[in-house]
């Protein structure tokens, strides 16, 4: 495909209807009422966007529409600090009081609010539990957090009876940032508090921990063998962005052919050979996308808006996919733009206009 045809075509494959692989909810601060000591939240909620969509679900699809989008994949916001919590009864409390908000939500319009249920996984028989129930009152998929407490990593057999589950249940279980211990809890509980004080460590955690984060966690899955035990399982980096995985997967390409004789893992093929059939990640800002895609291919990723935060393509979501994606050439954009979140989540469209 020559250069000067690019943008015209790309332009054609930009479908009317997007599907939201990440966006989010706002969450009323009363929802954990007696279940969170008093003043735990502080002043957190205004960090966030207070579009009415992201409390109102009947709002919300009017400013979908108007953002061109068909469906979203739903995650929390406040919600995301409870993951840190070191009281497991307390944080198993305060998901299923959430799990039960977030199913209410999604029924105002089922075909276009994707819902993500949140599991505690410091006890799988409570996870396992959790997962069920998710799944028996409409939840699309679940989270758990993606920086495990120390003591739980992923590398050992504790999440077995969770991916077994999952993978029954055919739910997808997503990582998002700023989710569980390490990093997390200091963005939540310091930096939170005095966000000039926290000095270089605001950066840190922004860049560098988070994404330190992302590929611990891919490589623990990837290298202890999780996804060859349970092969239907699929994992979802969500918020990470998408331009470090070539970097990475390259590198344990390489270092799993070169070392794994003397230093033997638990995986029967390249890492790379995950991507796009157990592993996906979204994306909605990061200007390597479109090099990301075309050398690792569209199968593993997922576009999305980040509606409501501060920082998300709401409403010009197309005109930021036009400007972002259109190089593209002979990629199939509709992958990355709906099918793909289409297929993990079951969701019976067909955007208009295909």
């Amino acid at each position: 495909m020559s250069a000067s045809a690019r943008p015209a075509d790309a332009e054609a494959r930009i479908l009317p209807g997007l599907v939201s692989g990440d966006s989010h909810v706002i969450e009323p601060v009363d929802l954990w009422d007696g279940l969170l000591p008093d003043g735990y939240w502080g002043n957190e909620q205004a960090t966030f966007s207070d579009r009415p969509g992201g409390y109102d679900p009947a709002a919300r699809v009017g400013e979908m529409a108007r953002d061109g989008v068909v469906a979203e994949v739903l995650y929390p916001s406040l919600a995301l600090r409870l993951f840190g919590l070191d009281d497991a009864a307390a944080q198993q409390r305060c998901f299923r009081r959430y799990n039960e908000w977030m199913a209410t939500f999604v029924q105002v319009a089922p075909t276009q609010l994707v819902g993500i249920g949140l599991v505690a996984a410091y006890r799988m028989e409570d996870a396992v539990a959790e997962a069920e129930w998710c799944r028996a009152h409409g939840l699309r998929g679940v989270q758990v957090w993606q920086t495990p407490h120390p003591d739980l990593p992923f590398s050992g057999d504790h999440y077995d009876p969770l991916w077994e589950a999952c993978s029954q249940l055919d739910l997808p279980v997503s990582m998002h940032i700023l989710s569980g211990h390490g990093y997390c809890k200091d963005v939540f509980e310091r930096q939170a508090l005095d966000i000039a004080a926290a000095g270089l460590s605001v950066y840190r955690n922004a860049v560098n921990l988070k994404l330190l984060a992302a590929a611990d966690a891919l490589l623990e899955l990837l290298l202890s063998g999780a996804l060859d035990r349970f092969p239907r399982l699929r994992v979802v980096f969500v918020e990470n962005e998408i331009s470090w995985l070539p970097f990475v997967i390259d590198q344990l390409d390489y270092y799993v052919d070169r070392l794994g004789k003397r230093a033997p893992t638990g995986i029967g093929r390249p890492p790379s050979d995950y991507l796009g059939r157990q592993v996906f990640a979204t994306f909605f800002r990061d200007p390597n996308a479109t090099t990301t895609i075309e050398g690792l291919g569209a199968g593993a990723f997922m576009w999305s808006n980040d509606y409501p935060h501060g920082n998300s393509t709401w409403p010009r979501s197309r005109d930021v996919i036009r400007a972002g994606l259109r190089s593209l050439g002979d990629v199939p954009l509709d992958q990355v733009l709906w099918r793909n979140a289409a297929q993990l989540y079951h969701l019976d469209l067909v955007p208009s206009g295909t």
